[in-house]
């Protein structure tokens, strides 16, 4: 279904004034565009087919020739309709299930229709591998990749092969297949999540868990209030960098930008608008306004002793073995330390900020344990950071810091 702004062809009749031709062509659209919401009103939910009934009635009171005639306007109209109508077969797909992806429900609707409908092997196939289409391209927006992923790509491209020779699952069995294939992509993709957080896209670690909970939120839930609740925190970050930078034009059109998309953002929670598409617009900002902060030079660090095992161990200089006694002694360790502070009571002001600490250090040993071989450097970065920030706070505890 091609929308008026975006089909060469009509353009093409419109700029020669063939517009007898161009009215055909609307029409034509026009009758297919019905014809397919027609079908899914067939087969769909009642509150669906109260949604999709006024659409049906606006297509019905199109008047081609006018649309051809008066073509600026005609092309928003077609393309507004356009949109509509895509919008609400997204929703019916959506609430289909079982995944949150439209497309990857609109392969199983394809499977089932053929159980009753043999014959529409051509119309499934091609619709099979148009949605095929729309999952590479989310994939390639979203940065989507991964063995699990190529597996999920792969089953929609043998199953839309599969019915050349008219081989397929029943409904049943490839709702099973995609559940499956699906949920191994949902926890390969949120480890990739947790790895590209390491990378810090700032230098503010309440961003850039914003921006995190951002990317999740978008792909992996519903649950939108998370991001909605800490979306005042951001705002007044924000301002307080705007203030501490002054009165710069990169600044202020930079901050004016945050605001701008960030009112939006706002509203379109409060609506219940999905995310798509917001980790690509506010986190951009932040990351450009986050570079203009000055930071001071700090020192050098030393090595922590956990950091410096998982070097010798990721090097090769420790085996598998040595890497894990050396954690199993840290952690024994950690029993012995807890003993001996001086922060041992509940009535103690400072202890919940201390059992927080050792749940980091909790934490990081957890991870590093379940690495089993070299190659996981995202895993021993994300072992160590924990353990070194529970470290640090167990110190500044220690001498009244904390």
């Amino acid at each position: 279904m091609n929308s008026g702004n975006h089909n060469p062809h009509w353009e093409h009749l419109a700029a020669l004034g063939q517009l007898d031709s161009l009215a055909n062509e609307i029409n034509l659209w026009r009758n297919t565009f019905q014809e397919s919401l027609t079908l899914w009103m067939q087969q769909a939910q009642a509150d669906w087919i109260e949604s999709v009934q006024p659409l049906i009635d606006d297509l019905q009171g199109l008047t081609p020739p006018q649309l051809a005639q008066n073509w600026k306007e005609g092309r928003e109209q077609l393309s507004a309709l356009h949109q509509e109508g895509h919008l609400l077969r997204e929703e019916y797909l959506q609430q289909l299930g079982p995944t949150p992806l439209a497309c990857l429900n609109s392969v199983l609707l394809q499977v089932t229709q053929l159980e009753s409908d043999p014959d529409q092997m051509g119309r499934v196939g091609s619709a099979i591998f148009a949605d095929l289409k729309a999952l590479e391209d989310w994939a390639d927006e979203n940065g989507i990749h991964g063995e699990d992923y190529e597996k999920l790509r792969l089953w929609i491209e043998n199953l839309g092969l599969g019915l050349l020779s008219r081989q397929y699952p029943s409904g049943q069995v490839a709702r099973q297949q995609l559940t499956r294939l699906w949920q191994n992509l949902s926890e390969e993709h949120a480890r990739q999540q947790a790895d590209s957080a390491l990378a810090a896209p700032t230098q503010s670690d309440r961003w850039n868990s914003w921006i995190l909970l951002l990317e999740l939120c978008e792909h992996e839930t519903q649950d939108h209030a998370p991001v909605l609740d800490s979306l005042d925190g951001l705002d007044a970050d924000v301002d307080d960098v705007a203030i501490r930078l002054g009165d710069q034009p990169e600044v202020a059109d930079l901050v004016a930008d945050y605001r701008e998309a960030s009112q939006q953002l706002r509203s379109a929670l409060t609506q219940g608008k999905r995310l798509k598409g917001w980790s690509q617009i506010l986190p951009p900002i932040l990351v450009d306004l986050d570079c203009l902060v000055p930071r001071e030079a700090q020192p050098h660090a030393p090595v922590s002793r956990v950091r410096s095992l998982c070097q010798e161990f990721e090097a090769g200089t420790l085996t598998t073995e040595r890497f894990q006694e050396s954690l199993a002694h840290f952690a024994s360790t950690l029993l012995e330390s807890r003993k001996q502070s001086r922060i041992q009571t509940a009535q103690h002001p400072s202890e919940v900020a201390f059992v927080e600490a050792l749940g980091k250090l909790q934490g990081g040993l957890d991870i590093l344990s379940g690495v089993e071989r070299a190659g996981q450097a995202s895993r021993l970065e994300m072992g160590c950071t924990l353990i070194e920030d529970g470290l640090a706070q167990i110190q500044k505890l220690e001498t009244g810091d904390g």
